[in-house]
């Protein structure tokens, strides 16, 4: 996730595995950037994971809602806030379907 590239042949905008729309050629992401992204990516998979669960325990879910929240911070404050926003939105619709 630290490089997205766009191929030869390809319109100038690229989906990327976390449903991210990325305008520019290549988007260049330091590892402290690429840390916090991958980690608030865990963490929203984690708790659809946890939601699936007929059982699941209300601490888990509000445990895992603070490691979101405070994770999405971090990456507002190392400048990767709309990424972070975008792999939110597409956590909360795998959620609403």
């Amino acid at each position: 996730m630290a490089q997205i590239s766009k191929a030869p042949n390809q319109p100038d905008t690229a989906q990327t595995e976390n449903s991210q729309v990325v305008t520019d050629a290549v988007q260049q992401l330091t590892k402290l950037q690429d840390h916090f992204l991958e980690r608030l990516h865990y963490y929203t998979h984690r708790k659809a994971e946890v939601r699936q669960v007929q059982h699941s325990d209300g601490r888990i879910l509000k445990a895992l809602d603070k490691a979101i929240y405070s994770t999405y911070l971090d990456c507002v404050e190392q400048g990767v806030g709309e990424d972070a926003k975008a792999i939110l939105k597409v956590a909360d619709k795998a959620v609403k379907s």
